[in-house]
């Protein structure tokens, strides 16, 4: 294992190469990979009209903070004021078959289509959906979905968009009060990064676009292609975070590398 780690490091350590350089390995590793994880983030949205995180916490209108507002023990204790909170700030409709998917959601799904790909696996940490309105075949919603809401008494789920009018929510098959939106909030888990360990496992190809890699457990990802020696692309308009090493890297708008990196 300490001679594997080693070779890795090598790899993701090499002497700077040039832009020309960098790209050509870059579509190198896409023609040669037939088995592809993706993790993707805000980044991969933003193009669509939805901002991330960082950018919206100067007009965050609250005195405390979201991670306790938009927490499951805040809907537990406040389910109105949290369900308030919630509409005004994650612009819920808006999210709910408005928007489009864009250059590089589509461009996914090409290289999912693609002749060379046996098959391309995708979590996300986005509630939008728009993987998977792109054509997007194989998608694991991390974080959930924000156009659905979920009773956690039936485990029934509704459309956000029928709940409009409803100042707190009520199931309409068994009648459990309050409902919550079909996403994980702070201090919930995640759906589905085990099982997708397991394919970053046996995968020739990670990509991790447009995700600061900021949120547990989801940022650990990187780490198990690291320990399966699998090859990695950062995609993104910002440097990786230190603690992070990638084989390879383009820093950039995500629709400029569709363009750049036409499938």
């Amino acid at each position: 294992m300490k001679d594997d780690k080693q070779l890795w490091d090598q790899l993701s350590r090499a002497e700077k190469p040039t832009v020309e350089e960098n790209d050509e390995r870059i579509k190198g590793l896409l023609q040669k990979s037939r088995r592809i994880a993706v993790l993707t983030g805000a980044g991969v949205s933003t193009e669509a009209g939805i901002p991330d995180f960082k950018s919206t916490d100067a007009s965050w209108p609250y005195d405390e903070p979201r991670e306790a507002l938009l927490s499951a023990p805040y809907w537990r204790r406040d389910p109105r004021s949290f369900w308030e909170v919630y509409r005004s700030t994650l612009r819920a409709t808006e999210l709910q078959g408005e928007l489009e998917p864009t250059r590089f959601h589509r461009w996914l799904v090409d290289l999912e289509h693609r002749e060379e790909t046996n098959f391309l696996e995708i979590l996300t940490q986005n509630v939008d959906g728009l993987h998977t309105k792109a054509g997007s075949s194989k998608v694991t919603e991390a974080h959930g979905n924000s156009s659905r809401a979920i009773c956690i008494e039936c485990r029934n789920t509704f459309p956000m968009a029928d709940l409009e009018g409803d100042v707190l929510p009520t199931c309409p098959v068994c009648g459990f009060p309050p409902l919550k939106p079909d996403i994980s909030l702070f201090f919930e888990g995640v759906n589905g990064v085990g099982e997708f360990r397991t394919s970053v496992d046996w995968s020739d190809l990670l990509i991790v676009a447009g995700t600061g890699l900021q949120v547990g457990p989801v940022n650990e990802i990187p780490f198990y292609a690291q320990r399966y020696l699998v090859p990695t692309l950062w995609i993104s308009n910002e440097e990786p975070p230190e603690d992070y090493s990638f084989t390879h890297l383009w820093i950039g708008d995500l629709g400029e590398f569709t363009e750049r990196f036409p499938v």
